[in-house]
């Protein structure tokens, strides 16, 4: 566009000049005068032509530069709407963990709260690192006598190190329910039961299994924020 308002102006120019009376005499001169304008309007017309040539390469440059930088940020926003969702999903999982921490189906989820547990259920020592309950021998057979209140306690997951089951961590534990009666805390993981390692589900059965057929207590081995102590639940008649 530059280049093209200058060279209309030349010619204007040019043909003024050439429009003005000249006398005979004069006219070689003005032959010659006229000839080295047109000269120099033809360099400076060339010069144009190339400043008009760098400033499209360089408009054409900052149109890639612009489309590469909306591409980027259409990439970055993208990257961002995955890591909200996958938090929102995360969010929403833990939900459900609070909610139902076994994933099981409707009829087996509800309050944790244990009726008459509160007046069943006897502890010292629940600041210290040796814990001491006793329990009603009833009140023990109610909660195994039914799986679906005994699996809405607490979320247990394996307990790993070294790649190996170390024993099971209880979380969600809330007021009421049978660990905190016994003064779990959430992140406890149960190492061991009367010395032997809690390293498999068969461990936890053979518990299970022991006291429904009338053992008379257990001593926990329990792991805090990798500080140990011990729960000692006697079962009284």
């Amino acid at each position: 566009m530059i280049a093209v308002l200058l060279r209309g102006k030349c010619a204007v120019l040019l043909a003024l000049a050439a429009c003005q009376p000249v006398s005979e005499g004069a006219g070689q001169a003005d032959d010659a005068r006229l000839a080295a304008i047109e000269a120099k309007l033809d360099t400076v017309t060339t010069k144009l032509d190339a400043v008009a040539t760098k400033l499209d390469a360089t408009t054409s440059s900052l149109e890639e530069l612009a489309a590469e930088a909306t591409a980027r940020k259409a990439r970055s926003d993208a990257l961002e709407a995955r890591r909200l969702a996958r938090e929102e999903d995360r969010e929403q999982r833990g939900r459900r963990d609070l909610a139902d921490p076994f994933g099981l189906p409707s009829e087996l989820t509800g309050p944790r709260e244990i009726e008459g547990a509160a007046a069943g259920i006897e502890c010292e020592g629940l600041e210290s690192t040796a814990v001491s309950c006793q329990i009603d021998r009833a009140l023990l057979d109610q909660i195994m006598a039914d799986p679906a209140v005994l699996a809405r306690q607490a979320r247990v997951v394996p307990h790993m190190r070294d790649g190996v089951v170390y024993g099971y961590k209880l979380y969600g534990i809330r007021r009421g329910s049978l660990p905190k009666l016994l003064g779990m805390q959430n992140g406890d993981a149960i190492t061991g039961v009367d010395g032997k390692s809690l390293d498999s589900l068969e461990a936890v059965m053979d518990i299970y299994a022991a006291l429904r057929d009338g053992r008379k207590g257990v001593v926990l081995d329990v792991e805090r924020r990798g500080a140990s102590m011990t729960v000692t639940v006697e079962i009284v008649e």
